[in-house]
Formats: C-alpha cells, structure tokens, sequence
C-alpha cells in the first residue's frame, strides 16, 4: 500500500515556504513544457529520433482564496510585470518528504496572469510560472 500526504510536500519560491494549497488533485502541477523528443518517418517506414533540447517546465499552483501565499505571489506578479529588472527570478525546489521525490527549477517567471473569479463558492488562486530549465526525481515511495 503506497502512503501520500499532501501536508508532506514542502514547497519553496526562492526562499519563501509556499503552504496555502487547495486540497485539490491538482493543487501543485509540475510538468515538462515540452516533449522529450519526435520521431520523423520517412517513406519506406524507418525513422529519425529528433531529441529536444528545450528543458523548461510548467508550474500551476492553486492556492486558497485568501491564504497569504496569494498575496505575496500577487505581489511577485505585480513586480515583474512593473518592473522586470528589479525581479528576482524564481528558484523552485519541491519535495515530498515522505516518498523522497525532487523537483527543481531554475529561472522562472510568471507566464499567466490569475483572474478575479467570486462566486457562493470557494474560488481558488491560479498561478502559473514557467522555469527555463526543470528536474524530477520520482522515487517508487515508502511500501513498495
């Protein structure tokens, strides 16, 4: 039986600890920007792998309405879009400290904006940021 608990993943922008997830599926979606690669086949059926250099990921994190981690991010958006030369782009590590996977990022930015979004509801923060260059080091977890 495999043990996951979303309180046991520590999130880090720079050096801010990131805590006000949703207890969404998909509170925290780290992925590849691109695919690692295509194949090219030619006519007679054989083919080329043509290997993609490009290692940029996507981070979306959906944050409570009202959580402070809202407001600091808000900010950081606010700042790079006013005034790009004086941010500081984001260094991500992600860690799951009870199954032990890593994930990290380098160079990020802000990529979409969130919208304003109220209803009768709970609406979440959606923030997107997307790194030049990512890693993640899925590991088989505890139990297995």
């Amino acid at each position: 039986m495999a043990r996951f608990d979303i309180k046991q993943i520590h999130l880090m922008l720079n050096e801010r600890v990131i805590t006000g997830f949703t207890a969404e599926n998909n509170a925290i979606d780290y992925k590849y920007a691109k695919d690692a690669g295509e194949y090219a086949i030619g006519a007679h059926g054989t083919g080329v792998f043509i290997s993609n250099p490009d290692e940029s990921t996507v981070l979306t994190l959906r944050m409570l309405q009202h959580h402070p981690d809202v407001a600091w991010l808000n900010q950081q958006r606010a700042l790079q879009r006013k005034s790009l030369k004086s941010f500081t782009p984001f260094s991500l590590i992600i860690t799951d400290l009870m199954n032990d996977d890593v994930a990290t990022g380098s160079k990020g930015f802000f990529t979409a904006l969130p919208a304003y979004t109220r209803g009768a509801q709970h609406n979440p923060g959606v923030f997107t940021l997307t790194f030049e260059t990512g890693t993640m080091l899925l590991m088989n977890g505890i139990d297995y």
